[in-house]
């Protein structure tokens, strides 16, 4: 049930006080750069994004109380890189690698380095085109994290997003209701994995702020489908590496 495995979520940070994700939080970190500090409230004034990816992860399970997360009793690290007004691929760098328990220069060591790295995030622009952001991507996967990150929504060739396009990531496109591929969905054979996104007129339900839940549709709420299945998957076997989970999965 993903017991003892920590999946980070970068992303606009996560409404702590949410009862659906109560005791499921990890003290995690803000590397937005104007906000750098102990403190990742989602504050995002638009659609409380972070939130709605940590639910579909990681909401509490059979509690009687609004959804359930793929990820069932994995620890959720709350990790905030974007803000409403967007982020910054160094403050992403910094939070990629301060969540697999890499060194970041002016914030505290992770003390809960993280299984699985959810990135449901990107734009457009071709991984080769920003090798820092690649270089802590390997440095994450050298760690022993497994790194899911989202498609993009733009109805292109996912290799011409980052960090879609990136080596070593799984990269996870949006299926609709009806299991084919979402209209908006990025395609190609960068993408590794397809799972449930929703659309405009079935999103996916999770958790958002004043303790409530929202519908959002994208290839943001599929790659966490993916990242709590992982979750799932690390508790029985430790040692899994991303390369077998993506076997596993794709088999």
């Amino acid at each position: 049930k993903g017991d003892g495995v920590t999946v980070a979520v970068l992303d606009t940070g996560i409404a702590s006080g949410h009862p659906d994700l109560a005791g499921k939080l990890l003290p995690g970190y803000n590397f937005v750069n104007t906000e750098r500090g102990p403190n990742p409230e989602d504050t995002d004034s638009g659609n409380y994004h972070g939130t709605h990816v940590a639910g579909i992860i990681g909401a509490a399970t059979d509690n009687k109380v609004g959804v359930a997360g793929s990820g069932w009793n994995a620890k959720i690290l709350p990790v905030r890189v974007i803000s409403a007004n967007g982020g910054t691929t160094a403050d992403i760098i910094d939070g990629l690698r301060w969540a697999a328990g890499l060194s970041v220069s002016g914030a505290p060591t992770n003390p809960k380095p993280a299984d699985v790295i959810n990135l449901s995030l990107g734009g457009s622009g071709k991984c080769s085109d920003s090798p820092a952001l690649q270089t802590a991507i390997n440095d994450a996967l050298g760690k022993g994290a497994i790194i899911t990150v989202a498609a993009g929504n733009s109805n292109v060739d996912a290799n011409t997003f980052t960090p879609a396009s990136c080596s070593g990531v799984i990269t996870v496109g949006a299926t609709g209701r009806d299991g084919n591929r979402a209209s908006y969905s990025n395609f190609g054979p960068r993408v590794d994995l397809m799972a449930p996104g929703g659309d405009a007129a079935n999103g996916i339900l999770s958790t958002i702020n004043n303790n409530g839940y929202g519908l959002l549709a994208g290839t943001s709420q599929a790659a966490p489908h993916v990242a709590g299945v992982i979750a799932l998957m690390k508790a029985i076997k430790s040692g899994l590496t991303s390369g077998e989970a993506l076997s596993l999965l794709k088999s």
